[in-house]
């Protein structure tokens, strides 16, 4: 061990005896006592503290001795199930799924959806009606697999197909084209490719698009199940889940917006004023936990234009009792990207603006 002594500036203390405790070995007790006052105590810190010499004393270690203390631990008891209170039920949105059979793995094949001259299909509505063409018309060479297309590229199937790789070749009529096209994206997720839109206008009264599927990988559906458990994670078989649950709310003509769906029933509409009509619908997602496979069912709600002619919405949208009293600058902003269906035709729309010119004027 070492000391370093140093001076006080008011005080100091000298070491008279150094003796070692009985009983102690290498361990030794200072016996100090005051000292005089220092006579140059006047003298300024700074100075003082040039003058110090440090003075190092080592002392011999004995040995140590170390006690350990051996304590046990004990879990703190639990008590026993309550028995006071007052029972209750707990409704929740998650409701337990359980396979009572054994199904079959699904398998991941890669999809190409391309137009006669080799473009892709930029639209997912007009995609999702060439894998539905696709399944009727080539059913007995899918072996009659039931399929889910997630509208991009991934196609699931339930049992693999009869080769790795396929290509096959559908054939939609000008007039289904022209009220896909027209339409936009089902899903919202923008507009039809502008590609697109020009190619319909020229089209011939029949399309050919080419499709590709190739073959990716296989999906266990035990490994659903071990998502859920500590040593599983985020499984793509929960993907597959997801995407069944939103082509079947597709099919059914239901609004389909990410997970969430609505249905075009009035009953669930509500009035927000102003011409906007709350939609109420739900959202279903499968998730796994630690207690097992849950779908997850909720309430979900979406704005959507009350139904009606145009001229009628405007007059409700801005408050005004007649034509003549619509600001056409704000109704030009209102009315941008928002879909429409003629009657005439029954073919829906999307409104990219308005125009000063009249409808023979226009081109």
């Amino acid at each position: 061990m070492y000391f370093s002594l140093q001076h006080a500036f008011y005080m100091n203390y000298s070491s008279t005896e150094t003796t070692p405790a009985s009983g102690d070995h290498g361990n030794y007790v200072f016996n100090m006592k005051p000292a005089e006052v220092s006579k140059d105590c006047a003298e300024s810190p700074t100075e003082k503290l040039s003058n110090v010499v440090p003075m190092q004393v080592e002392l011999e270690k004995g040995p140590e001795k170390v006690k350990l203390l051996n304590q046990k631990g004990t879990l703190m008891t639990r008590p026993r199930l309550g028995s006071k209170g007052q029972k209750i039920l707990l409704l929740t949105n998650c409701f337990k799924v359980s396979v009572v059979a054994k199904l079959p793995d699904f398998y991941r094949y890669e999809v190409s959806i391309l137009h006669d001259d080799g473009q892709p299909v930029g639209s997912e509505k007009i995609r999702r009606q060439v894998i539905t063409k696709l399944h009727e018309t080539y059913k007995s060479e899918l072996a009659g697999t039931s399929f889910a297309y997630n509208g991009c590229s991934s196609f699931y199937t339930i049992g693999p197909l009869p080769n790795n790789k396929l290509d096959f070749v559908v054939v939609l009529n000008a007039i289904l084209l022209n009220r896909i096209s027209a339409g936009g994206d089902v899903s919202g997720n923008g507009t039809p490719c502008e590609n697109d839109q020009k190619r319909h206008r020229l089209m011939s009264p029949a399309e050919m698009f080419k499709i590709q599927l190739r073959f990716v990988a296989t999906i266990s559906t035990q490994g659903i199940t071990d998502a859920a458990s500590e040593r599983g994670g985020k499984h793509e078989g929960l993907k597959v889940l997801d995407t069944i649950l939103r082509q079947h709310a597709a099919n059914e003509d239901y609004l389909v917006l990410r997970q969430s769906y609505f249905s075009n029933e009035p009953k669930n509409f509500l009035d927000l004023s102003g011409g906007i009509f709350g939609c109420r619908g739900f959202s279903s997602r499968f998730q796994a936990v630690q207690g097992g496979l849950f779908l997850n069912f909720d309430v979900s709600t979406t704005t959507i234009i009350q139904p009606g002619p145009v001229i009628n919405f405007l007059i409700s949208h801005q408050n005004v009792s007649n034509t003549f009293k619509i600001d056409w600058l704000q109704a030009k902003q209102t009315l941008k990207n928002l879909r429409i269906k003629v009657t005439h035709t029954n073919r829906e729309y999307r409104v990219h603006g308005l125009s000063e010119k009249s409808c023979r004027q226009e081109r």
